[in-house]
């Protein structure tokens, strides 16, 4: 019965997409619940890790077999990327996310990202669930390396993240740096929460 659920659910996200007569946008500007970057001192890449989480009942997500639908369904290939950047402190990471590690979640209302053992990515978990929640859990110890590096004394606020989603990508980007409770200064910890979604238009 769940498998049949969600296929309903899923044929109903396509029909509502094919006939809204309207094209999603191309970028979003969305709230951020929390950023946390976390590094380890002495420096081990492999204990890095990296958790964004952002809701809103704005998010919208690209139909399944659209151009920004990130499984390898999607047209052009699929896949995806998550950008972390601070441009105080200089410090950037791109991580990328194949297709191989996507689909459409059980609902039908959305995309998963699952790479628990991290062989071909840094990211274990992502859920990209339409009106609801982005979250994207990712770590160093797999085969990729996270390599974002806090510094002692420096602070990284604002941290913009930038999330693209599929070949010709559903964009979606966010600002932390309003409420940190953790600057990055002690080369541990950044820790932001309540970010309201940035003004403008996101990086292409």
């Amino acid at each position: 019965m769940r498998k049949m659920a969600s296929g309903f659910a899923l044929a109903a996200w396509l029909l509502a997409a094919g006939s809204s007569g309207t094209a999603l946008a191309a970028s979003q500007s969305v709230y951020g619940q929390r950023l946390i970057i976390k590094n380890s001192i002495p420096e081990d890449e492999s204990k890095n890790k990296i958790v964004v989480v952002a809701r809103s009942g704005l998010i919208d997500n690209p139909p399944p077999l659209s151009g920004g639908d990130p499984t390898c369904d999607g047209a052009g290939g699929g896949g995806a990327t998550l950008e972390v950047t601070s441009s105080t402190s200089g410090e950037t990471v791109t991580l990328a996310l194949p297709c191989q590690n996507w689909e459409v979640n059980r609902r039908g209302d959305g995309f998963k990202y699952t790479d628990r053992n991290l062989a071909t990515s840094a990211c274990r978990t992502i859920l990209v669930k339409n009106a609801r929640t982005i979250k994207a859990t990712c770590q160093g110890r797999g085969a990729s390396v996270l390599d974002y590096d806090l510094q002692l004394g420096v602070h990284q606020h604002p941290v913009d993240v930038v999330f693209r989603l599929g070949a010709t990508p559903q964009v979606y980007c966010l600002r932390f740096g309003g409420f940190a409770r953790k600057n990055g200064t002690d080369g541990k910890t950044y820790f932001a929460t309540r970010a309201p979604a940035p003004t403008g238009t996101c990086p292409p």
